[in-house]
């Protein structure tokens, strides 16, 4: 079996870049906040937070496009290039961890969204969690394309 065979063109399914949602940690900490300060506060920092990652992530597309680098993760070959190797390090450390600790916690985001509506122990489902993204990776690309798909669009229905 050639490898090329297996490989499929994640192109191909253009539903899966219109899925793009807010995530679970984005509704526990708007919930928190809402119950805090209100709806006009929360709608306030809302557009200035929005409006901040906004003009950063315009600087980052300037000096990306600006300077075409290749196929490497953008800060690290950034600092690498303008600074230190030492701060180079740090930055590709700094993406690990980042990346890293994505998956524990959307897992557990999960799993408080569900104890909102139940009273079953959350380690029920944070085993379950674990369980089905360790197998989801496990499968092949085509298979992780229809997944993710469906799970946004049952993110709509939730």
């Amino acid at each position: 079996m050639n490898i090329e065979e297996d490989i499929t063109d994640i192109s191909e399914e253009k539903d899966i870049v219109e899925m793009l949602l807010p995530d679970g940690g984005f509704f526990i900490g708007s919930g928190s906040a809402l119950t805090t300060c209100g709806t006009v506060p929360l709608l306030i920092s809302y557009i200035i937070m929005s409006c901040t990652i906004w003009s950063i992530m315009n600087q980052l597309i300037e000096i990306v496009t600006l300077i075409p680098l290749p196929g490497e993760a953008t800060l690290y070959v950034l600092t690498r290039k303008y600074s230190s190797k030492f701060i180079s390090f740090a930055a590709g450390l700094n993406i690990y961890y980042s990346q890293a600790m994505v998956v524990p916690a959307e897992i557990t985001a999960s799993s408080l969204l569900i104890s909102y509506w139940t009273t079953v122990n959350s380690v029920i489902f944070i085993s379950v969690f674990c369980f089905l993204t360790i197998a989801i990776n496990c499968a092949p690309v085509k298979y992780l394309v229809k997944v993710s798909f469906g799970l946004q669009v049952s993110r709509l229905h939730v």
